[in-house]
């Protein structure tokens, strides 16, 4: 199948860094959080997709994985706005292919893509790591090379493996061009380093910069432990709490300290509640250690939650259940 070659993309949007040579990562979800790729067939077009922008000189394809949901990325440009245009080509032509198909209408896409510069060269390695482990995570594959639609079955040369341009830089200049030392490197997906990046992709910080997040999300964790340190008692019971919260709600600790959607504002919510009734924090306490200028600021915030619990029974039993908690550590 032909497609058109893409066009310049318009800037009324915030710009993002992307000049020839940057190293993007990029994913992108479901609307409603809805299947973007029915079946094989659909995957297989998205690859088109991606073979004409490589085609047309606009970006190499260093990792990929494309799952039910949502796919990943890890693209450098060779042009000025290659990512942009290719995003473009991808994002509108993949979707009207596919509501041509299944009888849809409207966006496809969970909104406009989602984007890191990888400017720390340090987590270069992590992003094809994480990419190439997300299929192995979904329960789909035991080994990241045995999933098809990703770029470890390419690198490994496993006979599955579908066709595309992938280029190889990363595995040439961090291991010696060995396909081999890179797996071993790839399923070893539990380091410090690794969980680092994974901490910025679940923040869904808007800026582009990794480096940047990487900055918000370690200053973030350095003002909660600094609550911590306060005593003992509150440690134990911050780490309770916390651990309460994040299981309950399925978010991760740095969703509660940088919300980004209802889900994360209310576990902050219930977390900033459940501290203050203890009675161990005061309000500034919390506003420093939660990011907020001044006490007023979590003040509101717990009374905003304390309001939505009123009509919200499942908040309303995650409170109650906190507060179990706090009566048994009393």
């Amino acid at each position: 199948m032909s497609h058109p070659t893409p066009s310049v993309l318009h800037m009324g949007r915030p710009l993002r860094i992307d000049h020839p040579g940057a190293y993007h990562h990029v994913t992108n979800r479901g609307r409603n959080k809805q299947d973007v790729f029915g079946d094989d067939d659909d995957r297989e077009l998205f690859v088109d997709y991606l073979r004409t922008t490589i085609s047309l000189g606009l970006i190499e394809l260093h990792a990929f994985a494309l799952m039910s949901n949502h796919y990943h990325l890890l693209i450098r440009s060779c042009t000025d706005h290659g990512l942009s245009r290719t995003m473009q080509h991808i994002g509108g032509g993949y979707t009207l292919d596919f509501n041509r198909k299944y009888g849809f209408d409207g966006a496809l896409f969970k909104g406009r893509f989602f984007s890191k510069l990888i400017d720390n060269e340090r987590y270069l390695m992590e992003v094809p790591r994480y990419i190439a482990n997300n299929p192995v995570k979904a329960g789909l594959v035991r080994r990241p090379a045995d999933y098809r639609w990703s770029s470890q079955a390419v690198v490994l040369g496993h006979p599955d493996a579908i066709d595309i341009p992938l280029a190889h830089d990363i595995v040439a200049t961090y291991f010696d061009g060995n396909p081999q030392a890179f797996d071993q490197f790839v399923r070893r997906h539990d380091t410090k380093s690794a969980a680092e990046f994974e901490r910025v992709i679940h923040s869904q910080l808007p800026d582009h910069s990794l480096q940047s997040s990487l900055d918000t999300i370690n200053t973030a964790l350095l003002q909660l432990d600094g609550l911590t340190r306060r005593s003992p008692s509150l440690l134990s019971l911050t780490t309770a709490l916390t651990d309460y919260v994040c299981s309950s709600l399925d978010v991760p600790i740095i969703g509660i300290l940088l919300p980004h959607d209802d889900v994360t504002q209310a576990a902050q919510g219930l977390l900033l509640t459940l501290l203050h009734r203890s009675d161990l924090a005061t309000l500034t306490d919390l506003a420093t250690a939660f990011g907020f200028s001044f006490g007023q600021g979590a003040s509101r915030s717990i009374r905003r939650f304390e309001r939505t619990t009123q009509r919200d029974p499942a908040l309303s039993a995650l409170l109650n259940t906190g507060l179990s908690i706090l009566d048994r550590a009393a």
